[in-house]
């Protein structure tokens, strides 16, 4: 039992800081949707659908690059200092390679959203 009550603080330890991140970067989205809904309706559903747009692709691309810390941890706990430089490597060209498809993503949402705009001018 002892055993449970050090893991237990161990992980709560590490989740809390973990949590407060989510908390803190989720009160972002609520801030902007109340902020919008006081502006008007239409900004408020433009800026809902990039909300869910960005937050999509925004889990997409940190959900991959994620894996880069278990694999990272993995390999830090086999001791396999090559093993990290490699992981680290591959994770750093992989992050490199998804940003190109992200800026061409948002920077077509982004001219799309111009056009539209000019257009109910």
């Amino acid at each position: 039992m002892e055993a449970f009550k050090n893991n237990f603080q161990s992980l709560l330890r590490l989740a809390i800081p973990l949590i407060l991140t989510g908390l803190l970067q989720s009160s972002v989205y609520f801030f902007i949707t109340i902020f919008l809904a006081r502006v008007s309706q239409d900004e408020l559903a433009a800026g809902s659908l990039v909300a869910w747009l960005f937050g999509t692709f925004n889990i997409i691309v940190i959900g991959i690059l994620n894996a880069i810390n278990v694999l990272v941890a993995h390999r830090h706990g086999a001791q396999d200092e090559h093993g990290i430089a490699l992981v680290f490597r591959d994770g750093f060209w992989l992050a490199c390679i998804l940003t190109v498809p992200t800026c061409y993503f948002f920077g077509i949402l982004l001219l799309f959203s111009y056009i539209l705009a000019k257009t109910r001018l």
